[in-house]
């Protein structure tokens, strides 16, 4: 009976120690992903927006200037960033079959600058985040 109690409370032990470390880990990954797009947002916010150039436009072919009035009825609208969520189906390397995936990303619109994060299942009731941020940096 002692050997029982001792193997369950070390299962219980074992089984609360790897539920703390995956809630962590868990908490931890979308801690980065919120201050990458965090970052992203805040780099963009500080490039200037180009002015839309009326005699620029009158220069390009008819074609082009179609396009953009199709495009912009009212003009390019002036924007730091954009914020998509997408979802679809992912076919996971070395897997034959595609699964429901959710992901979100944020761009700059006027500096090389990005923070795109995903969800897919790995097997039911277990879920794969990934993320990826990147942005350029000038030199001088």
């Amino acid at each position: 009976m002692r050997l029982l109690k001792i193997t369950f409370a070390l299962s219980l032990s074992v089984t609360a120690l790897a539920t703390t470390v995956i809630a962590y880990s868990t908490w931890r990954t979308e801690a980065d992903i919120k201050a990458h797009r965090k970052n992203v947002i805040s780099l963009a916010q500080k490039v200037q927006v180009p002015v839309w150039d009326e005699a620029a436009f009158s220069e390009l072919p008819q074609v082009v200037q179609r396009y953009f009035q199709f495009t912009f009825p009212n003009g390019p609208a002036n924007i730091s960033h954009v914020s998509m969520k997408m979802e679809g189906q992912f076919r996971r390397p070395q897997m034959e079959s595609f699964a429901p995936t959710t992901a979100e990303q944020v761009a700059a619109a006027n500096t090389p600058a990005l923070a795109f994060s995903a969800t897919t299942p790995i097997i039911p009731g277990v879920w794969a985040r990934a993320y990826d941020a990147t942005q350029m940096l000038k030199w001088k």
